[in-house]
């Protein structure tokens, strides 16, 4: 590695400046700036960051002012991702005056932060005019923050995760500040009742695309409302919806009927419910996508109770994984879909630690894969023999990922192998989890 010796006697500060950045994490650059000589160099170089995340950082947790200082020296910021990196909040005194001199970033477009400091990171979305993805899992969503998410004329994305609403004054700003941007394509949060609370602003959400929701405490009719309403939706994740005996029906008519709707994710049902009645709703008519995952009632009923019109159904991404139950599908549940044609499109298969599936029941669902690029089999009772038919496989060429996880009667040597021709394999010993 050069010296300070070496990088001084170089010709050409653009080629320094490309070395030093190559070299030198965002909190090591201020130590090179005690140089009075490297002061106009370093300060150069902090204007020509635009991304800083957390693997910039070692410290942990990171200072208010740290990300003051972020501010202050990186003017031509782009993306700003802490996530997973904690911020120790300090005391009211200091939080105030890293508020007071946080200054304007129009440049910025992304901010991801793990903070609750809801004055701080109020003013940080208010210091970004155009700022298009906002991710504040853990911030408590006050009535000034609600404001600020209000005043993002150009937001796409917005995550408050986990995020606890603080009074009825912030449900109403953010509710109706959220139904208010026109550019808002994606929604994600794990408590679904700020929006069902207020469930009134839910059509005015016309543009967007991807849905994400934690529905334990939603009544089911509300979905009613998210789908007629949405009727651009392409992506809709639903965990733990609870839906009455003897209304399968109407929820999964409601379903059936988006136009637009490209992926359906459903984690976490216990409902005891008619698997043919969901599935002789099929196909939708834009699905490609379909993830059930956790849901004790699905398996092989679903997928030998398919209506005629299933066969016309090309979907590309199939996930029943399993992390609790042992799973209802088995081989005859992967028979159906040969005989269905659902494997000839696919390019993800999931099928995690469903133990009733045998290896001879996967090596022939497989023959019908020829456009597989990731499988996920982790915890499932097979052999070197289905790793010999992958390599063998004429298709072998276009997998790109294998998820082998758990998979305990692997030999070292036939891992070896297929590692030699699929880019990425997974693979431990032990229970999978």
């Amino acid at each position: 590695q050069s010296t300070w010796g070496d990088l001084n006697r170089l010709n050409g500060r653009a080629m320094l400046h490309q070395i030093v950045l190559s070299f030198f994490t965002y909190d090591e650059l201020p130590v090179l700036s005690v140089c009075q000589t490297w002061t106009k160099s370093i300060k150069r170089m902090f204007n020509q960051v635009s991304k800083v995340t957390s693997s910039d950082f070692h410290e942990e947790p990171l200072r208010l002012s740290c990300l003051v200082d972020i501010f202050s020296r990186c003017h031509n910021l782009e993306v700003l991702d802490l996530q997973s990196k904690p911020v120790l909040l300090g005391s009211y005194a200091e939080t105030l005056q890293c508020v007071q001199i946080l200054q304007l970033h129009p440049c910025l477009r992304v901010l991801r932060i793990e903070t609750d400091c809801p004055p701080f990171v109020a003013k940080l979305i208010r210091c970004a005019p155009n700022l298009q993805e906002l991710h504040i899992p853990r911030t408590s969503i006050t009535l000034e923050v609600a404001e600020a998410v209000a005043e993002c004329s150009c937001l796409e994305t917005m995550d408050i995760g986990s995020a606890e609403v603080v009074s009825v004054e912030a449900f109403d700003v953010l509710a109706s500040s959220i139904a208010l941007q026109r550019s808002l394509v994606s929604f994600r949060a794990e408590h679904v009742w700020h929006i069902s609370s207020n469930i009134h602003h839910v059509h005015r959400l016309t543009n967007l695309q991807h849905l994400a929701l934690d529905c334990t405490d939603m009544p089911y009719t509300h979905l009613q409302v998210i789908t007629e309403s949405l009727s651009r939706l392409r992506s809709l994740s639903l965990s733990f919806l609870s839906i009455p005996d003897g209304e399968f029906r109407t929820v999964i008519s409601w379903l059936a009927a988006m136009p637009s709707l490209e992926q359906f994710v459903w984690k976490d049902s216990s409902n005891v419910v008619e698997e043919a009645a969901w599935a002789q709703s099929m196909p939708w008519p834009a699905l490609r996508k379909l993830s059930v995952s956790d849901c004790e009632w699905f398996g092989d009923v679903f997928l030998q109770c398919l209506n005629p019109q299933a066969s016309t159904w090309m979907p590309t991404s199939l996930s029943f994984a399993n992390s609790r139950f042992p799973g209802n599908l088995s081989d005859r549940g992967l028979q159906s879909m040969v005989e269905w044609h659902f494997c000839n499109h696919l390019t993800t298969l999931k099928l995690d630690r469903n133990r009733l599936i045998t290896e001879h029941g996967l090596i022939a669902a497989l023959r019908h894969c020829s456009e597989l690029r990731k499988l996920s089999i982790r915890g499932l009772d097979v052999t070197d023999r289905l790793l010999a038919f992958l390599v063998e496989s004429a298709n072998i060429h276009k997998l790109s990922a294998l998820y082998l996880d758990g998979c305990d009667k692997l030999s070292d040597l036939a891992i070896s192998r297929v590692r030699q021709v699929v880019p990425f394999v997974s693979f431990s010993r032990g229970c999978f989890q």
